[in-house]
């Protein structure tokens, strides 16, 4: 949480939390998801 905020502090990102999962397909799934 705390890189998070100082992400979006310094460096104008906006970021987003997601799940990793053992499946590289599956987080890049999820990835897709989240950003569409």
């Amino acid at each position: 949480e705390r890189v998070k905020q100082r992400l979006a502090l310094y460096h104008g990102i906006l970021p987003i939390y997601m799940d990793f999962s053992d499946d590289a397909e599956e987080t890049f799934s999820r990835a897709l998801s989240v950003l569409v």
